[in-house]
């Protein structure tokens, strides 16, 4: 399905031609749809939320219930776990 997101991504007209002229422009096309996919920020967020859940899988039943038990008067970064978590926003306000 063609978006006009992907044609905006593409620089290209609606009803213009999907297909590439040459290999260079099919590799230029495939550029810009990954770096709009996958900005440098979500690939960083990606690889740190794989490093987490290797970490959390390393973590045998005891040890995993210690890490998640978290005593609401120490904790001092609130929302750690989720997901959508913006960073350098001020925790706790």
């Amino acid at each position: 399905m063609i978006t006009f997101a992907l044609l905006a991504v593409l620089s290209l007209q609606p009803g213009a031609p999907l297909r590439p002229a040459d290999e260079a422009e099919a590799t230029s096309m495939a550029h810009a749809v990954w770096a709009a996919t996958w900005p440098v920020e979500r690939i960083r967020q990606r690889a740190f939320f794989t490093f987490g859940m290797d970490v959390l899988l390393s973590l045998d039943l005891f040890q995993m219930r210690e890490f998640f038990r978290w005593d609401a008067g120490e904790l001092h970064m609130p929302g750690t776990t989720r997901s959508r978590a913006v960073a350098g926003a001020e925790h706790g306000s």
